[in-house]
C-alpha cells in the first residue's frame, strides 16, 4: 500500500515541476552518475574509489553551497559578485581568532557571524543607495579584500602576509564534517522550496518589483531578506572553505571563487539553449549541474 508521504511527493513533483524540466534533471543524474562510474573504472591499483568520494565532500561544499548562495539573489533579479571577498573576511577573523587561541567554537562562529552579517549590508547598501546589485558588489570585491588585510594588520603582531592554522582541531568542518554540512544544506534549500513562501516573494521580486508592490508587498524587506537567507548559505561554504586551509592568505585567497560559483547558471543555459528568468523548480536541477 503505497504511503501518504509517497502520493504527497509525487503529486508535489506532477504539480510544481513540469516534464521538460524531469527529463533534465534525470539527464543530469545519469551524467553524474556515468562520471561515478568513470573514475571508478580510472583508479589504479592500491587506489580507492570510497576515500575518492570521501574526498568529493570538502572539495565540492563550498561551491555548492555558494551556489544555493548565489541562486537566492538571483531569483530576485540581483547578484552578488563580493562573495569570494566576503570569504577572505570570515577567513581572516577566522584566522586571528585561532592564532589568538580563542578557540574553536568562537573561530567558527566568527566566520559564520561575519560572512552573514556581510551579506546582509550588500542587501541593505543596495536597498538604501538604490544602486544596481552589480555595481555595490563589484565595488565589494577589493573593498573587503581591504578590510582584510586591516584586520589581519591589526589582529596580528608583524602580520607577514598569511596566518597559520597549525591545530588539527580548527579544520574539523572541513576535513571532517564537509559532506554532513553540504547534505544539511541541500535539504534546507529543498525544505525552502517545497514549504516555504519565502522563495516565491524571490522571485516575485525577481520577475516584477511594481507587481509586488500592487499585491501589498514590500520589495526593500524581500531584497533584505533574499541577502541574510544567501548570507546563511554563503556562511557554510565559508566555514568548509577556510577550515580545509593550512594558511589564511587575504591577498590570494578565493580568487575566482564568484566565478566557480555562478559558472554553472550561464553553461547550463548554453547547453540547453535557454536563457530566461529562473524559477523555484530548477534548485535541484542547479545542484546536479554543479556536481
Amino acid at each position: 500500500m503505497t504511503s501518504p508521504w509517497t502520493v504527497n511527493l509525487k503529486s508535489r513533483l506532477a504539480g510544481r515541476y513540469s516534464r521538460f524540466l524531469l527529463q533534465r534533471i534525470g539527464f543530469l543524474l545519469i551524467g553524474n552518475a556515468i562520471l561515478l562510474i568513470l573514475i571508478y573504472m580510472m583508479i589504479q591499483e592500491g587506489g580507492s574509489f570510497r576515500e575518492v568520494v570521501l574526498r568529493a565532500g570538502p572539495n565540492v561544499a563550498p561551491t555548492v553551497l555558494a551556489g544555493f548562495a548565489l541562486t537566492v539573489i538571483i531569483y530576485t533579479g540581483a547578484i552578488d559578485l563580493s562573495i569570494g571577498s566576503i570569504i577572505v573576511v570570515a577567513g581572516t577573523v577566522f584566522g586571528v581568532l585561532s592564532a589568538q587561541e580563542s578557540g574553536p567554537i568562537v573561530a567558527f562562529v566568527g566566520c559564520l557571524i561575519t560572512t552573514c552579517v556581510l551579506c546582509s549590508f550588500n542587501g541593505w547598501l543596495i536597498h538604501r543607495l538604490a544602486i544596481p546589485a552589480i555595481i555595490v558588489t563589484l565595488g565589494g570585491l577589493t573593498f573587503y579584500r581591504g578590510i582584510a588585510l586591516i584586520l589581519a594588520d591589526i589582529g596580528m603582531e608583524n602580520f607577514s602576509g598569511f596566518i597559520s592554522i597549525t591545530n588539527e582541531s580548527y579544520q574539523w568542518p572541513g576535513k571532517k564534517l564537509a559532506g554532513f554540512i553540504l547534505l544539511f544544506g541541500t535539504l534546507t534549500a529543498l525544505v525552502l522550496e517545497w514549504y516555504s513562501r519565502t522563495i516565491r516573494h524571490f522571485l516575485a521580486l525577481g520577475s516584477s518589483e511594481e507587481a509586488c508592490q500592487i499585491l501589498g508587498l514590500n520589495p526593500g524587506a524581500i531584497l533584505q531578506k533574499a541577502f541574510f537567507v544567501s548570507g546563511c548559505f554563503l556562511s557554510a561554504a565559508a566555514l568548509v572553505y577556510v577550515t580545509r586551509l593550512q594558511t589564511i592568505e587575504p591577498s590570494r585567497m578565493a580568487r575566482g571563487f564568484a566565478l566557480e560559483s555562478s559558472v554553472p547558471w550561464w553553461l547550463e543555459a548554453l547547453i540547453f539553449s535557454e536563457v530566461k528568468a529562473v524559477s523555484s523548480e530548477r534548485y535541484w536541477e542547479h545542484f546536479f549541474f554543479i556536481l
